[in-house]
């Protein structure tokens, strides 16, 4: 209503409180209202710092932990590609090709492998070679035709060849690949035995 006086309201309190209209008690209410105010405020921050924080720490440690490429290991650069093979083993000569190339990221070495003898036929194999953090150490887990599930095979490795070994339900392997002048030499046991020699010649 014209004239009529309108009542204070608690929206207003910090303002009055500030030009110094408020009663004595509203001052006091408001000067405790603001402490809180601001303790909540801090007590906000330094939880959001923290989570912060935390989240930071969280991704640099989720960075540190991520796989390295390794296509600037030297053995790496020298295997790449495809080879013509030629082995001498128990069962008889065998004749083949292999390629190998990078894959996941640049993180893995994969080679796949065919190759065709008298006594076994045909043999079609898949290897997926991974090098731990420090590059001395080679696991390659193997796929083929003539295995009843995976074999994996762990050993040092260096800048010209590495020697892995292994065991699956068809008893125990051992591999060593070793680097040949321009070319590379692999020998296979199994059960502790020699089973075969393979060499590779870079293909044209």
């Amino acid at each position: 209503m014209p004239g009529a006086t309108t009542p204070p309201r608690r929206g207003m309190l910090g303002i009055s409180a500030v030009i110094g209209t408020a009663p004595p008690g509203d001052v006091e209410m408001n000067r405790n209202g603001n402490w809180i105010a601001f303790g909540l405020v801090g007590v906000l921050a330094a939880g959001i710092g923290f989570l912060t924080r935390g989240a930071i720490a969280g991704d640099e440690a989720a960075a540190s932990g991520m796989e390295k490429p390794i296509d600037g290991h030297a053995l790496v650069k020298a295997l790449a590609g495809t080879w013509t093979t030629k082995a001498t083993s128990t069962m008889g000569p065998m004749t083949g090709e292999v390629s190998y190339a990078l894959d996941c990221g640049k993180t893995v070495l994969t080679s796949h492998y065919a190759a065709k003898s008298d006594a076994m036929g045909e043999l079609h194999g898949l290897g997926v070679l991974k090098f731990s953090a420090d590059g001395k150490t080679a696991t390659q887990w193997w796929f083929d035709t003539m295995a009843d599930g995976v074999l994996e095979m762990t050993g040092p490795l260096t800048d010209s060849g590495y020697t892995i070994e292994g065991k699956n339900k068809q008893g125990s392997s051992k591999i060593t690949v070793t680097k040949k002048g321009d070319g590379f030499e692999m020998k296979m046991w199994a059960n502790g035995e020699e089973f075969m020699t393979e060499t590779y010649t870079k293909k044209k």
